[in-house]
């Protein structure tokens, strides 16, 4: 998809690094799945670092729409992916899409406010009952506008109900100091 254009020299920084992330943990599978499409911006991203099925929700039907297209535009320009993109709350959305998921995937967590509330705290509560174990990396967006230090601290504590050998490392995003955490399991070399 890469080839056609380089996309990650048109992104801005903030989103450029995002774009790394992405890369840098794409699971062999190439599943992603996020809640909070937007405007579809998280989509194409994935679609140029790789990803081949596409997991994604919005609880407002125009910004759905708006990634349908955008990943419609991707998918004329040679990008080869499944996208699946349902209008509903990012609960409702997992409660759907974990029990088929089969393989491990890379979750970008990013719903939130615009009547939906901050639901991330849920969200991984329903990871952690639908894929209890895994070793899928988690990805959190926008982590300092709607969290406190105590909301982190029983975000990264759930993290590790899923799975206790996740480890964390941030990425900022902007000079207003806005991050994203991301949560991986870190294969151990055998000795």
């Amino acid at each position: 998809m890469s080839d056609l254009f380089d996309y990650r020299e048109s992104l801005d920084e903030s989103n450029r690094g995002i774009y790394d992330l992405f890369e840098k943990y794409k699971p062999e599978s190439g599943i992603f799945i996020e809640t909070g499409c937007h405007l579809g911006g998280g989509l194409a991203k994935a679609i140029h670092a790789g990803f081949t099925t596409l997991y994604s929700c919005d609880i407002n039907m125009e910004r759905v729409e708006a990634s349908i297209e955008k990943v419609s535009e991707l998918a004329q320009y040679g990008a080869t992916v499944d996208p699946y993109i349902y209008n509903c709350h990012s609960i409702s959305f997992l409660l759907q899409v974990l029990p088929i998921v089969e393989e491990e995937a890379l979750f970008w967590l990013d719903a939130h406010d615009e009547g939906g509330g901050v639901p991330v705290l849920e969200e991984l509560v329903q990871i952690k009952e639908l894929f209890k174990n895994r070793k899928s990396t988690i990805m959190i967006d926008d982590v300092p506008l709607y969290l406190s230090q105590e909301g982190v601290d029983e975000l990264k504590k759930t993290i590790r109900e899923i799975n206790e050998d996740y480890e964390f490392e941030t990425l900022t995003t902007n000079k207003g100091g806005n991050y994203v955490i991301v949560a991986s399991i870190v294969e151990k070399e055998e000795k």
